[in-house]
């Protein structure tokens, strides 16, 4: 409760941004979207700005790569958002940082829920670019846009779990990765919808600290690799001139392997609530 009261206070904040920044998007999410049409191809490109806050929730689980747990570490908290988007008549650059802190965690299985210890928690940092061509403007109706681009990302993730009576496992994975995005999405001056596919190939290092083996290294390393598929709906309408409310709902599965065979999952789903602006 304490975390959804958080990312409450967050939203408000920005909605009370938007009414002192005055002047919204009937113009913010058409420019975005499906206003630059042919015959606007020499337009400059225009930029965003967008904020947004929110409510994550975050499994991980883990096994063997031939018999994986069904037991998940469930948790959430509140996630924060930022982006900036170049965008014309013909691509998009958009470049986003996202941060979440989630507590509260459960351990379930198929049948059952059991309470993890209080000090468990999980952290995520990551800042994607994604550059995106749109297709077939000349061909599909003014209001209908469909995409297709690239998308590279890199993320840092801290788990700690406690097991009673005194043992603290740490975890630390690093990830860079890059694959291809899809999007496709209508707009009107009252609404603009998109929704966004985006599947990628990702690396990096992964490190543990088991506080009952202190003979051990203080963090032992290896190596990972694996994949990750996300989709995201967004929809925005415009508050005033140079500003529109914006929604998402964001769902991401990643699986990657260890050097020493082990699987690990990571689901995130998280519910925003923003504002763009631009001039």
């Amino acid at each position: 409760m304490r975390a959804l009261r958080i990312a409450v206070v967050g939203v408000q904040a920005l909605l009370v941004f938007t009414s002192m920044t005055a002047p919204a998007v009937a113009q913010v999410a058409s420019d975005q979207a499906g206003d630059n049409r042919a015959g606007t191809a020499g337009k400059p490109s225009t930029g965003t700005w967008q904020v947004s806050a929110g409510y994550e929730t975050f499994s991980f689980r883990q096994g063997s790569s031939s018999d994986a747990s069904q037991m998940q570490w469930t948790g959430s908290g509140p996630v924060l958002m930022a982006g900036h988007d170049i965008v014309n008549a013909s691509r998009l650059h958009r470049f986003q940082f996202q941060i979440s802190s989630t507590g509260s965690f459960s351990y379930e299985s198929p049948l059952r829920a059991t309470a993890a210890p209080s000090g468990d928690g999980a952290s995520h940092l990551e800042g994607q670019y994604e550059y995106r061509r749109y297709l077939f403007r000349k061909h599909l109706p003014s209001w209908v846009d469909l995409g297709v681009g690239a998308l590279a990302f890199g993320d840092r993730t801290s788990l700690t779990r406690n097991v009673p009576p005194a043992i603290v496992i740490r975890r630390t994975t690093v990830s860079i990765g890059g694959g291809v995005a899809v999007a496709g999405g209508f707009h009107t001056r009252r609404l603009s919808v998109d929704a966004i596919w985006v599947n990628t190939l990702l690396a990096g290092t992964a490190r543990l600290q088991h506080s009952a083996e202190p003979a051990t290294p203080a963090w032992v390393w290896d190596w990972k690799a694996g994949y990750r598929s996300g989709l995201t709906l967004t929809a925005a309408t415009p508050l005033t001139r140079h500003a529109a409310l914006v929604g998402s709902c964001y769902r991401s599965v990643e699986n990657n392997h260890l050097g020493s065979m082990t699987a690990q999952w990571f689901t995130r789903t998280h519910f925003t609530l923003g504002v763009i602006y631009g001039r």
